[in-house]
């Protein structure tokens, strides 16, 4: 979609969106390895905790990824001319706020911002751009 804008950035943050997908995979993998474990002994309770743990460890990294993919989106959305630039600027605002709540998780324990759940506003307004504008733009 926003490969006339630059082939380049469009690819990065296309590959930045499937490296996020493939460590979101491995997250869902660990966190489903507990499945097995429920009901579980004190022992096994222990196990599956440390299991929860690396789930977010593995999404918080995930999460990095896509913040880069958001805020690379954000850029191209801003430079195309066929593109609102509110789009863009949404974007990459939502893409700082998931590099936070990333960044936060991996370098403060006890980080409990989470303010990336109050920026989606930009996804939603790509997605419904995307199905407004996007087929037109694509037979275009």
């Amino acid at each position: 979609m926003f490969e006339p804008v630059s082939s380049g950035l469009s690819m990065l943050a296309a590959w930045f969106r499937v490296a996020y997908a493939a460590i979101f995979g491995v997250a869902i993998a660990q966190l489903a390895g507990v499945l097995h474990l429920l009901p579980g002994t004190r022992g096994q309770a222990a196990q599956i905790l440390m299991d929860v743990h690396a789930y977010q460890d593995i999404w918080n990294a995930g999460l990095a990824l896509f913040a880069l993919h958001l805020i690379l989106l954000g850029v191209l959305a801003w430079k195309a001319p066929y593109a609102p630039t509110i789009l863009g600027a949404l974007l990459v605002a939502a893409g700082l706020v998931d590099a936070v709540d990333a960044f936060g998780s991996v370098l403060f324990a006890d980080y409990q911002a989470n303010v990336a759940t109050f920026t989606f506003l930009g996804e939603l307004v790509l997605i419904v751009w995307l199905l407004v504008k996007g087929r037109r733009l694509a037979v275009a």
